[in-house]
């Protein structure tokens, strides 16, 4: 006697302001793959895919790393006259922006042994541009619909993942005065947020190295299966964050089937360490003496916290339902 099953399954992983995923802008030349796929006869098949992105904004690029560094410094010099026309002194202030790299892959294999019913459609989209909120840089579905009598079985393994990390942004700041008092010591605010309203001058994001999966497998002798996976990290701004989604639905099957969805995240905070603070450093042996006053800083690369998540699900038997949905979302602003 069959043992119909029925499984009805949803995980979130959603992650605020602490977890601070901020993604990466797009180089200035963007790409974009898309295929399709139909299949529909009596027989044997395979199909695959296999993708995978890794981009950086360190100013070495991809070949430079590990260890990250810094992606670009901005700063200002202004220099102060007196009433005569004469260099009464100097100050300068900069920052130099922390750097970002991720790699986020997909991989999809179908196939089949023994003689079977094959309907079989996939659809696979990539694109290195900018995405923002309902798109991503990669997005992929499939349907599978497969008949194996008592010889044929149809296998098909999907998954998904991204990982992204970051030193803290920015990662170093200074200011300098030269016969005249430093400016104030700030971070410079925020880099890569559309909202203005929702920075200030001291805002840092955070360093972190965040990971996540997901994925599905069937064997089966009798498959009406569709999944659909996607994943964002390519953003034009902090105002978006990065996305994984995978799920998977199979109705009135015979055979085994499992999902499951692993996270590790570390997470740092916004601070800057303790300022150095350096005040009336002489300058003599050539021209008149000049007091020099310098203050920096550095962001935090201490670890602040850990999520870990794993959650897998396996069917066998005669499968009325399984219906398993993952999203893992981290960002900024959320």
């Amino acid at each position: 006697m069959k043992k119909w099953i029925v499984l009805l399954i949803a995980v979130a992983l959603l992650t605020g302001y602490s977890l601070a995923d901020r993604g990466i802008v797009p180089t200035p030349e963007t790409q974009g793959i898309g295929t399709v796929t139909t299949i529909s006869g009596t027989g044997t098949f395979r199909s695959s895919s296999d993708l995978s992105m890794s981009s950086t904004d360190d100013s070495r690029g991809l070949n430079g790393i590990p260890p990250l560094g810094f992606s670009s410094g901005d700063g200002e010099i202004t220099i102060i006259i007196d009433g005569e026309g004469n260099l009464d002194g100097l100050t300068a202030q900069g920052s130099a922006a922390g750097a970002t790299h991720y790699n986020a892959v997909y991989r999809e294999t179908s196939y089949s042994n023994g003689l079977g019913v094959i309907q079989y459609t996939k659809i696979l989209d990539a694109d290195t541009s900018a995405a923002t909120i309902g798109q991503s840089n990669i997005g992929a579905s499939k349907q599978l619909t497969y008949i194996g009598g008592n010889t044929g079985r149809v296998f098909s393994d999907e998954v998904i993942s991204v990982a992204g990390s970051a030193t803290s942004d920015p990662m170093f700041w200074f200011s300098l005065g030269i016969n005249t008092p430093a400016p104030p010591l700030s971070p410079g605010g925020c880099t890569r947020s559309m909202c203005g309203l929702l920075c200030s001058e001291s805002s840092i994001s955070p360093a972190y190295c965040n990971r996540a999966e997901a994925g599905s497998s069937v064997d089966m002798s009798t498959a009406h299966v569709t999944t659909g996976s996607s994943v964002r990290f390519i953003t034009a701004s902090d105002d978006t964050p990065v996305r994984l989604g995978h799920d998977i639905r199979v109705i009135n099957s015979i055979g085994k089937a499992s999902a499951g969805m692993d996270v590790l995240t570390m997470e740092g905070r916004p601070f800057g360490d303790t300022p150095f603070e350096y005040d009336d450093i002489w300058v003599p042996d050539q021209g008149p003496e000049l007091p020099v006053y310098l203050q920096f800083a550095f962001g935090s690369s201490d670890l602040y916290q850990t999520t870990s998540f794993s959650e897998s699900t396996r069917v066998d038997g005669a499968i009325t339902i399984f219906d398993k949905s993952m999203v893992y979302e981290s960002g900024m602003r959320r």
